[in-house]
């Protein structure tokens, strides 16, 4: 995979996997995160699911792969961090 296949990835399916990645190092290095409320943890997920391919959109416009003056570049980005924290949050959704 190359540097662009995988900041292209991080902006669609790739997201759920980043996330995930940071999380598991988020919760090695915070003591007792398990026992936070989740009223603390789901904006700290949101903002890695907005973080990952806003991030990742940024350096493709870097790159010169894609046009950062087009408003549907950055949306689309938005709405894939939106959609993978609206789908994490799936499992949850009776404790609510």
């Amino acid at each position: 995979m190359t540097l662009i296949e995988m900041l292209n990835s991080l902006r669609g399916p790739g997201i759920n996997a980043a996330v995930g990645v940071l999380l598991s190092i988020l919760l090695e290095y915070l003591p007792g995160w398990e026992s936070k409320a989740p009223k603390l943890k789901r904006p700290i997920v949101l903002g890695l699911c907005l973080a990952v391919p806003l991030l990742a959109t940024l350096v493709l416009a870097q790159l010169g792969q894609v046009a950062a003056s087009e408003l549907d570049t950055w949306w689309l980005a938005i709405m894939a961090g939106a959609t993978a924290f609206s789908t994490s949050q799936l499992a949850h959704l009776r404790k609510l």
